[in-house]
């Protein structure tokens, strides 16, 4: 089991947003493969690549993500926008009040 969910979840369920992300300069990085030493990790094994992350600078990272829900179908972006409450329903959340 992947050590990162995130990462994981990302890559499964929005890869485009992954590749968007290292398009706009977020830093590919592995724990084990890229900064700790071999003498400490006793090396690469099988399933390290779980430890693989992608991070950048919050406004990056922020613009990417705005950008991909801003193109998803049925999502409306309003920025400057107070929330007061989410509309549940089943099976998932099917909107905001404002």
């Amino acid at each position: 089991m992947p050590s990162w969910p995130v990462r994981s979840v990302l890559d499964a369920e929005l890869p485009e947003v992954s590749k968007a992300l290292q398009a706009a300069g977020a830093l590919q990085l592995n724990l084990i493969r890229d900064v700790l030493p071999a003498a400490m990790t006793g090396g690469w094994q099988d399933g390290d690549e779980c430890y693989a992350w992608l991070t950048g600078r919050r406004p990056v990272v922020e613009a990417v993500f705005a950008a991909a829900a801003g193109s998803a179908p049925g999502v409306e972006v309003r920025r400057g926008t107070s929330l007061t409450g989410l509309v549940s329903g089943a099976p998932a959340l099917l909107g905001i009040r404002m």
